[in-house]
């Protein structure tokens, strides 16, 4: 039937009364009127068919031509979507030239989504109302009556298409019944293809999805962890098995929680809840985590959670990244930071020290200063030491020898006897004993063992296991007659003062008839180990 709200543009032109019969032209006779309805019957069967067999939306454009053309002997056809921006674009078309699809390219009468809209046929171009411009693109490519039919997708306007012809028209109802079929038939195919689209759509973002999921699960360098709600294990990647060094089976017997170092779990207990209850969506934490064998690593954890379809939480998802090495090299650089701002008014107040005492324990100027800076040096030395450890400490044996080398080099070989164990030296304890040495071995050139040429220094320590304490010695032989100094000069004090208070320990010097003896002793805690 013709829709009652279908519109005929053009002068003087009307659609035939509703008690013509459906068909039937006035004056043609009854057989050509058979004829030519079994022709339009069959046309439309066969468009049903094709649009049924249509395996994509080109093949149901195609269909939809063939039947616009062959059913509404129309010169040309075309049919226009709108794209994403709401704009009508040509989608398919047989019989128009390039430059008028640009000309009248994003024209439409109705807007996207409108309801219900109406057919338009204009009947004379020359007596339609349409801008002079778009009158003009339509006559110079031969048209001189148009049908506009809607296509709609779920009620809602999605599309038109048009039929083209070279003479006016009158619009008789069987035309306009045959058009507005074409349109429903193609209008349905449309929307099925749609919906087949968007489910095409979906089914390839999800599998995008999951492969994107699937590769992060199998990431040998992140741990992926999925848990009920209640933390107990549910999958996990072999990245996560060997992050905790826990083997699968154990894994699924365990609170996630119990992996949690005792001191972070309350933060995380906090922010689970928040997640669980709807106060969060996500969140991020850096914690420690205990592993099997005892040893504590920290890691980054992301934590997000599904709900299923009643909106009730179904799973926790977890990533986790070892940020072990990267919590180190923040403690370094802490240290580093906090050290060096410690030292810097340190060093300040010992070079202070260094010029004041050496200047007013020497007989002249020259002398005080080649003293001030041999301290210097020494200073120095010290730090090189520390700075190739990152300031981390260093083994004693290698600070023995740094402070000793100036002395070795203008002495003959086997003139220092080192022995001991190995053992790391906290940063103070570095700079300490680096000072202490450089007094000692220049106190030595001058007036003990390594002022003439048979001489010999022995340094030697220990560690007391039972007690926990630092013991070593500095003992000098074959060395000059030793006499006690009238006076302690500025290195003495140096050594059994300074380095006594820096080790929180004793530090003794004796002038024994065979050499100097330099005993220090002090808490292993305060000379081995990290600050």
């Amino acid at each position: 039937m013709l829709d009652r709200r279908t519109s005929i543009v053009a002068a003087g032109a009307t659609p035939a009364p509703d008690a013509e019969p459906s068909g039937v032209n006035p004056g043609e006779p009854a057989e050509g009127a058979l004829e030519r309805r079994a022709r339009e019957q069959e046309a439309l069967f066969r468009f049903t068919d094709r649009l049924y067999r249509a395996g994509s939306l080109s093949d149901s454009y195609d269909a939809a031509l063939s039947a616009i053309i062959g059913t509404l002997d129309c010169k040309a056809a075309s049919i226009l979507r709108f794209d994403r921006d709401g704009v009508m674009r040509f989608a398919a078309w047989h019989g128009l030239s390039d430059g008028y699809r640009k000309a009248v390219d994003g024209h439409s009468p109705w807007t996207q989504g409108e309801a219900e809209p109406a057919p338009i046929f204009i009947a004379d171009i020359d007596q339609a109302d349409l801008p002079d411009a778009l009158r003009d693109s339509i006559k110079s490519e031969g048209i001189r009556s148009i049908a506009f039919l809607p296509l709609t997708c779920g009620g809602r306007l999605c599309g038109k298409f048009m039929a083209y012809y070279a003479t006016p028209q009158q619009f008789e109802r069987r035309r306009i019944d045959l058009a507005v079929t074409i349109a429903r038939q193609l209008g349905f195919s449309l929307e099925r293809a749609d919906s087949d689209e968007r489910r095409q759509v979906t089914e390839q973002a999800l599998r995008q999805s999951e492969e994107r999921l699937r590769a992060v699960f199998n990431s040998p360098a992140v741990g992926v962890a999925v848990l009920k709600p209640d933390g107990r294990f549910i999958e996990f990647n072999d990245a996560f098995g060997e992050l905790c060094g826990y083997q699968p089976d154990e894994l699924r017997s365990l609170d996630s929680l119990a992996l949690t170092h005792p001191d972070d779990r309350a933060a995380m207990s906090a922010l689970l809840a928040d997640l669980l209850n709807g106060s969060r969506s996500d969140f991020v934490i850096e914690k420690r985590y205990v592993r099997k064998d005892g040893t504590v690593i920290w890691v980054q954890n992301s934590v997000s959670l599904t709900h299923d379809e009643a909106g009730q939480p179904l799973h926790l998802v977890k990533l986790i990244h070892n940020i072990s090495e990267r919590k180190v090299a923040e403690r370094r650089q802490r240290l580093l930071i906090d050290e060096i701002n410690h030292r810097v008014k340190n060093t300040l107040a010992t070079v202070q020290s260094f010029a004041s005492q050496s200047l007013r324990d020497t007989t002249s100027i020259a002398e005080g200063r080649a003293a001030f800076e041999a301290r210097l040096i020494a200073l120095s030395k010290s730090y090189d030491v520390l700075t190739r450890q990152h300031w981390e400490g260093a083994d004693l044996t290698d600070v023995v020898n740094g402070a000793l080398a100036p002395y070795r080099a203008r002495s003959a070989p086997g003139r220092f006897r080192i022995e001991g164990e190995k053992l790391q030296l906290r940063p103070r304890a570095v700079l300490a004993l680096s000072l202490a040495f450089h007094e000692l071995a220049t106190n030595a050139v001058k007036y003990g063992a390594l002022s003439n040429d048979s001489g010999v220094v022995s340094i030697d320590w220990r560690v007391e296991s039972h007690s926990q304490r630092f013991e070593l010695r500095w003992r000098e032989s074959g060395g000059p007659a030793v006499q006690p100094p009238a006076r302690r000069g500025f290195g003495s004090r140096l050594v059994e003062r300074g380095l006594a208070h820096d080790i929180a320990g004793e530090a003794s010097l004796s002038f024994t008839e065979t050499g100097v003896v330099c005993a220090i002793d002090a808490p292993l805690y305060e000379i081995a180990g990290s600050n």
